[in-house]
């Protein structure tokens, strides 16, 4: 009885796995290029960590209160401080971080831009001597 009940759990189950992949997938990020992708991570990156350096100043605060007027207590309180404070720098220039990578990469020949923008998923120039498909034809340089 329970091998029966078993096949026909897994064939009910499997008759919907297929039912749902005849369906069209459909993205879950919203984003259609690999430069959307990683802004997207950059910004969830940049929301996580501002929040995490809100929750340290407030610690900082309260180490400064305890402290009690301790010198070296005091100088932790102020290296915590300053750390949190260029974490929060770097957090905040993040953006500009990845778009100067995105650039020197783009302008180094390393990737094309139509790679990361989703236009054009080649990731390197094509060159005379290339084995290549005859609709990249046009993309030759020399």
């Amino acid at each position: 009885m329970k091998k029966i009940i078993a096949i026909a759990l897994f064939l009910f189950l499997t008759s919907f796995g297929f039912a749902y992949a005849q369906s069209k997938l459909q993205n879950p990020l919203k984003v259609d290029s690999i430069e959307a992708v990683i802004l997207l991570v950059v910004d969830i990156m940049v929301y996580v960590g501002v929040s995490f350096a809100i929750l340290a100043i407030i610690f900082v605060g309260f180490k400064f209160v305890t402290a009690q007027g301790k010198p070296d207590e005091i100088t932790k309180a102020k290296e915590w401080f300053m750390w949190i404070i260029i974490g929060l720098a770097v957090l905040i220039s993040a953006k500009v971080i990845v778009e100067i990578v995105k650039n020197t990469l783009v302008n180094s020949g390393v990737v094309n831009e139509g790679f990361l923008n989703g236009s054009d998923m080649r990731s390197a120039p094509i060159r005379k001597g290339d084995n290549i498909d005859a609709s990249y034809s046009s993309g030759i340089e020399s």
